[in-house]
């Protein structure tokens, strides 16, 4: 989370980096628009990441974003997990379909 905010307040700050108002997370930010590659602020601007950190908490307590810790889903975020060089961490965000 910290450091994808960090990557968009940068290429925000550098205009030879892409600095289109894309942030290009995992979560949306507010006052932006979904887009095909991220979500579209109305105005390019940073991001603050405890803004999204408590925005991550919220989808995750509502089920829009999972966590699999080696294929296995984790129920709560103070699950312990033990961690090493071969453990593969997956952060999914759920969309509903469209259409029946």
């Amino acid at each position: 989370m910290y450091q994808e905010v960090q990557d968009h307040n940068l290429r925000q700050a550098d205009p030879s980096r892409l600095g289109d108002g894309t942030f290009r997370g995992l979560v949306q930010p507010k006052n932006a628009a979904p887009a095909l590659d991220g979500y579209r602020m109305r105005e390019p601007r940073e991001v603050d990441w405890r803004e999204q950190y408590e925005l991550a908490l919220e989808a995750f307590e509502a089920r829009r974003v999972i966590v699999l810790v080696n294929e296995r889903q984790a129920d709560a975020l103070d699950e312990r997990v033990m961690v090493a060089p071969s453990t593969d961490v997956a952060f999914l965000k759920l969309v509903p379909l469209v259409g029946g």
